[in-house]
């Protein structure tokens, strides 16, 4: 097994490869598939390995001063951790946990690489001041429930095709901050800030501060087949809206017209988690 070092310091990341070295651990310089990322630091190093990186392992690591939600291993127990996904079984004494990247596409075309998260993926209007205008379409399909896994489970309907794509809710025009979808990793952070609640599987539609409709619901369950379909709307305002994900700073500017289409990818992310109570866990 091989490990690459990710930190915001590059000193905290030399620390930390020393200390691996010390340990007879193999390091690599650089970033590899089949490495486990060492990430250093709190929810948003999750965040932001998860991003960069197509389908990484992820081993997180509490950095010093982090009140990270998602992390359970303390730095002082990294050496203990570190032996037990050595020597130790899978599914026993730690466990593989896989969550899906969200992807975004805009009127059919990919957003920046599919705009990957692991968080969430949301509409948010673009000042402070002035609520976005959007029409909004969420759809699932009735059946269909994955697991989580990555794929369709092959469920048809009665004339024996794929379940059909249906709208679940529809809005010609939200006034309001935004609408959010996110994934169950994401649920304890800005959903559940909107929502006051969390789910552990399929996705989570959430509406921020909507003014219109009067009937728009906070928050709506999906399958992971769920999808949500948004349209800018034109405005004689000048503030539009953003397409956010995760703690990345790089909105994704929407212009009136454009369709945005927000869903689980094939992408995974592992986690690697320890089910032996030391540490956090």
């Amino acid at each position: 097994m091989e490990y690459f070092v990710s930190a915001a310091d590059d000193s905290v990341a030399a620390e930390y490869e020393r200390l691996l070295d010390d340990g007879g651990y193999a390091v690599r310089d650089e970033y590899a598939a089949d490495c486990v990322v060492l990430s250093v630091g709190g929810d948003g190093s999750i965040l932001y390995n998860a991003r960069r990186y197509d389908e990484p392992t992820i081993l997180p690591v509490a950095g010093a001063g982090s009140e990270a939600n998602t992390v359970d291993v303390d730095e002082d127990r990294v050496s203990e951790r570190l032996a037990t996904l050595e020597d130790g079984d899978e599914g026993t004494d730690y466990r593989l946990e896989p969550h899906r990247k969200l992807r975004a596409s805009s009127d059919g075309a990919p957003i920046r690489e599919g705009f990957p998260a692991i968080n969430d993926v949301h509409v948010h209007h673009a000042s402070p001041v002035r609520a976005a205008k959007f029409a909004v379409r969420v759809l699932d399909r009735a059946n269909a429930n994955d697991g989580g896994t990555g794929h369709d489970d092959g469920r048809t309907d009665d004339d024996g095709g794929h379940d059909e794509e249906r709208a679940v809710y529809e809005a010609e025009k939200v006034i309001g901050d935004g609408v959010l979808v996110a994934t169950p990793f994401g649920a304890s952070g800005y959903y559940r800030s909107i929502t006051n609640g969390v789910f552990d599987a399929g996705l989570g539609v959430a509406f921020n501060n909507v003014h219109k409709p009067a009937d728009a619901p906070r928050s709506i369950s999906l399958s992971p087949a769920g999808r949500v379909e948004t349209e800018l709307l034109t405005t004689t305002r000048s503030a539009s809206a953003v397409l956010a994900r995760d703690d990345d700073t790089a909105v994704y500017e929407l212009t009136p017209g454009e369709r945005v289409s927000i869903s689980l990818s094939d992408r995974v992310v592992r986690i690697v988690r320890f089910d032996a109570p030391l540490g956090r866990s």
